[in-house]
């Protein structure tokens, strides 16, 4: 008998049937895989075949646990028309999807929601954080932002890292000299022009905007 024990809210019953029969459709095609059972008897001590036929046996075993035993669901997708989507302004999340998010969530009472521009799509990143608002720092640069900047300014929030929390960072490059890096972090107001003073400091920076997302319930 193979037991694994999935801890799962709702697990998908279907997924884990598929898998086993698969198991045992290639166990029934593997020639006189019975012997494999042989391997505590007398007639195993010499016998190659016994031997080969265990190994073959406990490979698909030791197979069949990591599947089982690996997240399946780490994405999940769903397709809606656009139609859809214009008239009811909102996506669905589903019960899968929120279970996880509440399992990481422990003690957190909100979450930060970020929607970023990738090509032809709008990707959305869901982070459970304690704070009711969060400060939105957007560094603009009229030069390329290298390695070097980016571990600079790393650093000025390192330094600060007992009163400001960074909570998400995101950059792009328009062209070579026209860069932004947008920064959101749980900080108090009183910290935030120490910070900001630092990072103007930093080679390449033309300008930094300041903008205050707070906790709302409207969508």
């Amino acid at each position: 008998m193979v037991t694994a024990i999935i801890s799962e809210e709702e697990p998908d019953l279907s997924f884990y049937e598929s898998i086993l029969l698969k198991f045992i459709t290639k166990l029934k095609n593997a020639d006189e895989i019975y012997k494999a059972f042989y391997i505590n008897t007398k007639e195993a001590i010499d016998n190659e075949e016994i031997q080969n036929k265990f190994k073959h046996l406990k490979k698909e075993l030791d197979n069949l646990y990591k599947i089982l035993m690996v997240k399946r669901v780490e994405t999940e997708g769903k397709l809606v028309s656009f139609d859809t989507l214009r008239t009811q302004k909102n996506i669905n999340i589903t019960s899968t999807l929120l279970n996880k998010l509440k399992a990481k969530i422990e003690k957190m009472e909100n979450c930060f929601v970020v929607y970023r521009a990738r090509g032809k799509s709008i990707k959305i990143d869901l982070i459970p954080v304690e704070t009711d608002k969060i400060m939105k720092l957007s560094i603009f640069f009229g030069e390329r932002m290298s390695v070097t900047v980016l571990q600079q300014v790393s650093q000025i929030f390192s330094k600060y890292e007992e009163k400001v929390s960074m909570v998400f960072t995101s950059g792009i490059c328009q062209e070579l000299d026209k860069c932004i890096y947008e920064v959101y972090i749980d900080t108090k107001m009183e910290n935030l022009n120490e910070v900001i003073n630092e990072i103007y400091e930093v080679s390449g920076v033309l300008e930094i905007d300041v903008n205050l997302i707070q906790l709302t319930s409207n969508t």
